[in-house]
């Protein structure tokens, strides 16, 4: 009974060191114990982190790998907003009414030159938001991973990709737009019974989205 005693003490007196050495080298990396425990006591965060830990803790540099390029599309090829949307029309998609309000509001812009953008589509919870998340949340998720789409990108998107899959629905990652209502939009990509769209979702900050919603953003170049 002793030697049990003594090898759980033992056992006890290893993972005391290694705790030691891990918060060693969190205060070396600059991690302060305050913003250690936004983490240990917040759910989700635990949760991430103990994804984070399963896959090995790769450098957030190398996480987008996972995300191979699913896409690449041109910009700028066009040199009104529109012009823009006639080749959209033209290219099979039906536009919706808050899509059409984005292409009027002076925050929708056009690049001024020509450029191949390489998009990546992941879902909330492949982002390692497994419960959902905010708007918000998403977004500072993928700026670690990547970057956001430029406002162009979705149109863009909509006009090269004719063989959209029925009933994928994409949403576009980008600085969500104030249309005529104030509120915020993002364009949404979908494929329904009715054809092909370009349209547009409610994208506030604090507005939830489920686990499964599936989102295109920029691969950092």
């Amino acid at each position: 009974m002793a030697s049990n005693a003594i090898a759980t003490l033992a056992e006890v007196s290893g993972i005391l060191g290694t705790i030691a050495k891990f918060f060693r080298v969190l205060l070396g990396a600059g991690v302060s114990w305050e913003q250690f425990r936004l983490v240990i006591d917040d759910r989700k965060a635990r949760r991430n982190l103990a994804e984070y830990l399963k896959l090995g803790c790769p450098r957030f540099s190398d996480a987008l790998n996972r995300f191979p390029v699913w896409r690449t599309i041109r910009i700028g090829t066009h040199k009104s907003v529109d012009d823009l949307k006639k080749a959209v029309i033209e290219a099979g998609r039906q536009i919706g009414n808050w899509a059409n309000n984005i292409f009027g509001q002076a925050a929708f812009t056009l690049s001024a030159k020509e450029e191949d953008v390489d998009l990546v589509v992941a879902s909330v919870a492949e982002l390692g938001l497994q419960d959902g998340a905010t708007t918000k949340q998403i977004f500072d998720r993928i700026k670690e991973l990547g970057d956001l789409c430029s406002a162009e990108d979705g149109p863009q998107l909509t006009r090269q990709y004719k063989d959209q899959p029925l009933s994928e629905i994409l949403r576009m990652a980008m600085e969500p737009i104030a249309v005529s209502d104030g509120f915020l939009y993002v364009f949404r990509v979908e494929h329904d019974e009715d054809g092909l769209w370009l349209d547009a979702d409610g994208a506030h900050p604090s507005h939830q989205w489920r686990a499964v919603s599936r989102w295109v953003f920029r691969r950092r170049k």
